[in-house]
């Protein structure tokens, strides 16, 4: 199994910026929690790190935190914090954490843009709609006000050029 260990040594109560390193190659994400709680924060891991949510370094007592490859957990490790005052210049600073509750309301916007707009755009030019890559290579309309058309959009409007033209 990989190991998680804490960086900088023992982990204070109100410290912030902490972290944690991750030995296994292809961990993408470092999941924290309080006992008792019902849900964990998930943190990204860059670089081989992932930082410790400020949240959970306002309380003492233990975070537990894991990796998971979607069947099992692959590292944990649990990490005291250590009571004391509350420094008089403490400035929280919330860190970034993805849920899976906020990921999937994410992922279900995108769906309603892409929806809403019959396509989306994949690049200059290109446009997937309903599952078809679309090319309009034209940026601006001619002086008759009409735009040049791609051989692709030939096809789809009238079918194969080359067969039409043989029966003309």
């Amino acid at each position: 199994m990989a190991r998680i260990r804490v960086e900088g040594g023992a982990v204070w109560q109100w410290d912030t910026g902490r972290a944690v390193s991750v030995g296994r190659a292809g961990a993408g994400v470092v999941h924290f929690a309080r006992p008792g709680s019902s849900e964990a924060l998930a943190v990204e891991v860059s670089g081989g790190r992932a930082e410790i949510p400020n949240q959970l370094l306002a309380e003492p007592g233990p975070i537990a935190c894991w990796t998971w490859d979607g069947s099992r957990t692959t590292a944990s490790a649990v990490i005291p914090v250590v009571a004391r005052p509350k420094p008089s210049d403490y400035v929280y600073t919330p860190t970034e954490v993805e849920t899976v509750e906020a990921l999937k309301e994410w992922v279900e916007e995108r769906i309603a843009e892409i929806e809403g707009t019959g396509g989306y755009s994949v690049g200059h030019g290109l446009k997937v709609v309903d599952g078809a890559l679309c090319v309009d290579a034209a940026q601006e309309a001619e002086k008759d006000n009409t735009l040049p058309i791609t051989s692709a959009a030939v096809y789809v409007q009238v079918g194969n050029i080359e067969t039409l033209l043989s029966t003309i």
